[in-house]
């Protein structure tokens, strides 16, 4: 398929296989330390359990190249106990040498409007550099992304940032008074920390989307793809279990070299599960000797928000997400927020 823009530029999509060398030539224009390769686009676009992914080429027709990209993957969405055909943009750059104005502009609304034909919903988590064109396309809803950070060593959390003898002098009491929250943070005899299986995932998630909600599906199938075969990140998963037995949440979670630990996922049958295990694996990290616990890019509901808060947490960064949908998908976002994290990223 060739979709002529303008006299010189045209559209067209790409095949996965035979258009893979002017893939990977394009993404490499992007310079971000998550820069996507190869492996980005056998395990997301091509490998995805939702599907295949949707890849634009913006096409040079007089020098008959490849001059433009962006990409869709596929996600599914739960919209009110339906799942609903999603996808997640992202992976967007143009050749330094065709960046006018003209073409960009005409690119980016034929994307935004073949999506709005194939998919039911679509959402995007922009950089700086993007958030204003995005902003002008027309997003149905425009969700807050909030970024926070625990520092749970706090002298050592701040020698990152300032002298070594002003963070001793200011480390010292904040480091106390954490410490007196956290012992008061220890773990309810109401919940037990398990090691999870796929049927520990998919009961979970059973439970949780036979009821109202916005979210990406994170059954076992999903799960499995996103946190065990990531090509170039190692997760780990942290579960809670009810005294009973039954699934009540997990947080999947990465640590660097720093011991710090990065959240890229929640899930919980509740807010009390919700509060049992953020609680349960504030307190293990902390005894790990964990330097610091962040959560990237979500839209937490306000009494979650509230909780995190409530345990340290202080805002480190708010960033925007927008959220394409069409009519009845739009009706059932206007009552209740889609839950975004990182896990629901292209990255």
């Amino acid at each position: 398929m060739a979709e002529r823009l303008s006299k010189d530029y045209s559209v067209r999509i790409a095949d996965l296989v035979t258009d893979r060398h002017h893939i990977l030539r394009l993404w490499r224009f992007i310079t971000s330390p998550t820069a996507p390769d190869s492996r980005k686009l056998d395990w997301f676009y091509i490998l995805n359990p939702a599907g295949p992914g949707t890849i634009y080429l913006l096409w040079h027709d007089p020098t008959d190249t490849a001059v433009g990209i962006a990409c869709a993957g596929r996600r599914d969405i739960l919209i009110d106990r339906s799942i609903v055909r999603g996808a997640v943009c992202g992976d967007l750059v143009i050749d330094p040498a065709h960046r006018a104005i003209g073409p960009a502009l005409r690119f980016r609304k034929f994307v935004l409007d073949h999506l709005k034909d194939q998919f039911d919903l679509f959402y995007a988590f922009p950089n700086e550099r993007v958030v204003k064109a995005i902003a002008v396309a027309g997003p149905n809803f425009e969700h807050e992304l909030f970024s926070m950070v625990l520092p749970l060593r706090i002298t050592d959390y701040l020698q990152r940032y300032i002298p070594k003898a002003l963070a001793s002098v200011l480390g010292a009491p904040a480091q106390l008074l954490l410490d007196l929250i956290l012992r008061g943070r220890a773990p309810s005899s109401e919940y037990v920390g398990t090691t999870p299986d796929d049927s520990f995932f998919d009961t979970l998630w059973e439970g949780i989307s036979a009821n109202p909600g916005s979210m990406g599906v994170r059954d076992s199938s999903f799960l499995k793809w996103r946190l065990q075969q990531h090509p170039s990140a190692d997760f780990s998963v942290f579960a809670v279990t009810c005294s009973h037995g039954s699934p009540a949440g997990y947080i999947a979670y990465e640590i660097d070299s720093d011991l710090r630990v990065r959240i890229v996922d929640v899930l919980s049958r509740d807010d009390a599960a919700f509060e049992a295990c953020t609680r349960m694996f504030v307190y293990e990290m902390r005894k790990s000797g964990v330097l610091s616990v962040s959560v990237r890019k979500a839209t937490e509901p306000t009494v979650r928000l509230r909780l995190l808060k409530r345990l340290g947490f202080v805002i480190s960064e708010r960033s925007k997400g927008f959220v394409f949908g069409n009519g009845d998908v739009c009706q059932n976002l206007a009552k209740e927020l889609l839950y975004l994290n990182a896990v629901d990223s292209d990255v």
